[in-house]
């Protein structure tokens, strides 16, 4: 592992001036560390392997803004290519641009997505030479595709068509499998097809390509149809001179992400003596299922192994999975994880809320606690939270209920069994009036109001001069349900807890708890850091575990991985030991008896 603490880089590629100036600007009063240093004056072709929290984006802002202002002063004409994948990505490097005066990207410079460089030079002037009747280019939304794909494909295929939920399920596999395919040209130019997911592809493929080819002539293109379009512009010479000449730097932000044809041409490009091209990322947090792992063939490969993001607690776990050997600034900043050992995954935000809240750990709006989970099992786990949720919320409406049933019984004097009868026959209207403005109030839409002018409606129908108001009992006997039964046991589930690995992918979180389902291929992820005496399961690959990784290394502060009770319990005792020297090693049960306790 060739680590950049220990490579030979002289500090001459920029002014020290200027190195400061840009320093203080990105960072203020700290500094840039060893590894950074050398990342921003390394002028050679090579793979970055940055690890989580290492600073990456931040070093290559730094180093673009250098690169441009050394351009500037030396009078060259050549310019730096800087690609990324996320918008945010860009937006960071020209708020760095910004501050140094730059308020617009000069010529011959770029910086965008990797979807923009390769529509502005790649697959526009190929249509527009290509395609003369062309008029419009439009980008459509995979709903709209998927819409247009099905109808073609379902003239030869006619199960394509059919409305049973199990047929649309399958369908609608197939079609995502199709959109999200590789599109490239063969060597004797015949469009063509392949795709890394498992699934029916084969039989469909050539109506699809078809499809696509008349899609293209009526203008209509998906996002990814932009590398495919590209390539056979790029294979000619004077357009890659063109491009070479013009970007003698081509720097790429989370490389590992790159579609293997657009990484073929960009290769192709700029993989030359006379260029400098520098692929940064991180292989271990390569989590798309529909790409292969991006190739790092004809690239030096260094790595920067520090990170600020989480202490020896944290790192020591991750360090296990990939022997990463990320080493944090500040040993000290994270606190021991916890492995919690559930029984019943919809008990899980109730845990993870009460070991939050012993630990005392604030929780700003933008680093929420969440509980995180591979894509494959976040809506089963969301559904089981939800219906858990749903009952609560039912127990909660049927105790209010009775609460109301006794008002009206001692304001008619009638007997309560004879109250639920009258409304639920002959004041049904009324009934129904209620029941609305209670769901409303419990679900926090809505004020006691409604409620109020229920009643009162029903008073005003059944003949009696009455009438309450908010500083009726009622109303404290209902707010009291509201607190103890639904809100504190709902409120770190109901809007934005469950999130999917995919979804955070970029983001740090103060704490995070990581689901594993059970016998899932992401429990053996987890597991094989600790032993090798179980079998992998069907269908487990690379992605699988790299999924773990990236859901454990979002936080900052606080990690807490839920693994099944039964699956724990099966281990052997020298298992159990190894994570305990990683873990606090907790029940759901222990935990869930001192949130009731402290709920009540």
């Amino acid at each position: 592992m060739n680590g950049l603490q220990t490579l030979k880089v002289e500090y001459d590629t920029f002014s020290d001036e200027w190195y400061k100036k840009v320093e203080e600007i990105v960072l203020g009063n700290y500094k840039f560390n060893e590894e950074q240093k050398k990342f921003i004056h390394y002028s050679e072709s090579a793979v970055i392997e940055a690890g989580p929290g290492s600073g990456k984006t931040t070093a290559l802002a730094a180093k673009v803004a250098l690169l441009l202002k050394k351009i500037e002063e030396e009078g060259s004409l050549t310019g730096v290519c800087v690609i990324t994948h996320t918008n945010a990505a860009v937006d960071e490097i020209l708020k760095v641009l910004k501050k140094l005066g730059y308020k617009d990207i000069p010529h011959p410079h770029f910086i965008g997505t990797i979807h923009e460089f390769f529509n502005k030079y790649g697959m526009y002037p190929f249509l527009k030479g290509a395609n003369k009747k062309l008029v419009d280019i439009h980008f459509a939304e995979e709903k709209i595709l998927k819409k247009r794909f099905r109808n073609e494909l379902a003239k030869n295929h006619q199960w394509l068509r059919s409305k049973e939920s199990s047929f649309i399920r399958n369908s609608n596999n197939l079609l995502n499998r199709l959109i999200n395919s590789h599109l490239y040209f063969d060597e004797d130019g015949e469009l063509n097809a392949e795709t890394y997911q498992s699934g029916a592809f084969e039989k469909y493929k050539n109506d699809y390509l078809i499809s696509k080819k008349e899609s293209w002539e009526n203008g209509v293109f998906h996002v990814n149809d932009t590398f495919c379009l590209s390539q056979n512009y790029f294979n000619f010479d004077s357009v890659r001179r063109r491009l070479q000449v013009r970007f003698k730097y081509l720097l790429m932000d989370e490389y590992q992400d790159a579609s293997p044809l657009a990484l073929q041409l960009l290769k192709k490009i700029f993989l030359v003596d006379e260029n400098i091209f520098q692929m940064i990322g991180d292989s271990n947090q390569h989590i798309a299922y529909s790409n292969p792992e991006a190739s790092t063939k004809g690239f030096k490969t260094y790595y920067l192994n520090q990170t600020n993001r989480f202490g020896d607690n944290i790192a020591s776990i991750l360090n296990k999975v990939f022997q990463n050997n990320l080493k944090p600034t500040d040993p000290r900043k994270s606190l021991q994880p916890i492995l919690l050992l559930y029984k019943k995954p919809e008990k899980l935000s109730n845990c993870f809320e009460s070991i939050v809240n012993q630990k005392d750990i604030l929780m700003a709006n933008e680093h929420t606690a969440m509980l995180v989970a591979a894509r494959s099992h976040a809506q089963i786990l969301g559904r089981k939270i939800n219906k858990t949720n749903h009952q609560k919320l039912n127990s909660t409406f049927q105790k209010a209920k009775n609460e109301i049933y006794r008002f009206l019984a001692e304001r008619t004097k009638i007997h309560i069994q004879s109250i639920k009868r009258e409304l639920q026959r002959e004041y049904a209207s009324n009934n129904l009036k209620i029941n609305k403005a209670l769901i409303e109030y419990y679900r926090g839409a809505a004020d006691y109001r409604l409620i109020r002018d229920s009643i009162n409606l029903f008073f005003k129908v059944f003949g009696l001069n009455s009438r309450i108001n908010k500083s009726n009992r009622l109303f404290r006997k209902l707010e009291e349900l509201r607190e103890v039964e639904y809100i504190n046991s709902t409120k770190i589930c109901r809007e934005y807890s469950l999130k999917t690995i995919h979804d955070l992918k970029g983001q740090t979180l103060k704490a995070n708890m990581v689901y594993l389902h059970k016998n899932s291929r992401e429990e053996y992820s987890f597991l094989e850091s600790y032993t090798d005496l179980q079998d992998p399961p069907v269908y487990y690959n690379e992605i699988n575990k790299r999924v773990v990784f990236v859901a454990m290394s979002r936080a900052t502060t606080f990690l807490s991985v839920a693994l099944h009770v039964d699956t724990y319990d099966n281990l052997t005792e020298e298992t159990k030991i190894k994570l305990k020297e990683d873990f606090i090693v907790q029940r759901d049960s222990d935990i869930l008896k001192e949130y009731t306790s402290k709920s009540i």
